[in-house]
């Protein structure tokens, strides 16, 4: 359990040249054994796949436990639980045979039965999830998700224990484990805010926690993301320098973190219904204005 990759490599088949890079050992490692487990990086870094594979092994080595990924649309987790598990399957053939009947898989459902008494769910953040419970879950692009849905539905999940087979507990075995992915977002939002929080309880409580990122290179360095097509990119008329820097560069983009408001709902609501111009001026009654500077910021 501490050493995953180790496992995979005596169950691959014979003449198999798949090999796990080295920052998704350290990676699945990390999923193995922390509770909190937070990762920003870039598109084509595989987060989906190592998670979902820690996910599997965690059903493997510990029965009985109730494992879930949750993305932003149960149809898009579905539909990458899907496709990575059969990818699993392609690569190592006897992690099937841990299921019973072949599993379940639909446009909007994903569901593994274990033969020693693991589950493996797609969930949704929807009043219908609620009164479930879980031991380990997957928050798949938690930018794109909605803070109270996070904290009231689908956190409440992870709020037992997982015994083992006799009833006890084991005290080296995480519990409640959290995978957090996604790729950078604006500042001031929850996304944010999370990484935040748990970069400072890794700070406080490096044991249980474990915060990382990287950017683009890694994945063009270990070959999963070509360097022309990034180029590519930059070359576009429609180059987004924002975008590219939340997407490839893990890079939260967006107001001073010191700022009291977030900025892109402020500026969502700086609408002029009916704009006052040098053509067009009140006339006939007794009018005053209120002109006001957004200096927001502490200290100031």
């Amino acid at each position: 359990m501490a050493y995953p990759d180790m496992y995979l490599d005596l169950i691959k088949p014979i003449g198999s040249k798949f090999k796990l890079k080295f920052f998704q050992i350290m990676f699945l490692r990390a999923c193995l054994r922390y509770g909190r487990v937070l990762t920003i990086a870039p598109r084509a870094a595989g987060k989906s796949f190592i998670c979902i594979l820690a996910l599997y092994l965690i059903c493997v080595f510990r029965p009985g436990s109730h494992v879930f990924q949750c993305a932003p649309g149960k149809a898009q987790g579905a539909k990458i639980s899907n496709q990575k598990i059969h990818q699993l399957w392609d690569i190592f053939p006897l992690l099937k045979d841990e299921i019973i009947g072949g599993g379940n898989f639909g446009n909007d459902y994903v569901r593994l039965t274990f033969k020693n008494g693991s589950l493996f769910d797609v969930m949704t953040p929807l009043n219908s999830t609620r009164g479930n419970r879980a031991t380990c879950g997957i928050l798949d692009e938690f930018r794109d998700h909605d803070a109270d849905d996070i904290n009231e539905i689908i956190l409440p999940l992870l709020n037992v224990d997982r015994p083992m087979v006799n009833g006890d507990k084991n005290p080296e075995e995480p519990q409640q484990i959290q995978l957090w992915i996604t790729s950078a977002s604006e500042k001031n939002t929850f996304c944010y805010d999370k990484t935040v929080e748990l970069f400072e309880q890794q700070i406080i409580n490096p044991s249980a926690t474990f915060v990382w990122g990287f950017d683009y290179r890694i994945p063009v360095l270990t070959g999963l993301l070509s360097k022309d097509y990034l180029t590519e990119l930059k070359m576009s008329p429609t180059f987004n320098e924002l975008g590219f820097a939340k997407e490839y560069m893990s890079r939260f983009v967006g107001g001073s973190a010191d700022a009291w408001f977030d900025y892109e709902k402020l500026s969502r609501a700086r609408k002029l219904v009916n704009p006052e111009t040098s053509e067009k001026v009140r006339e006939g009654i007794e009018s005053f204005y209120i002109i006001s500077v957004d200096v927001a910021r502490l200290g100031c």
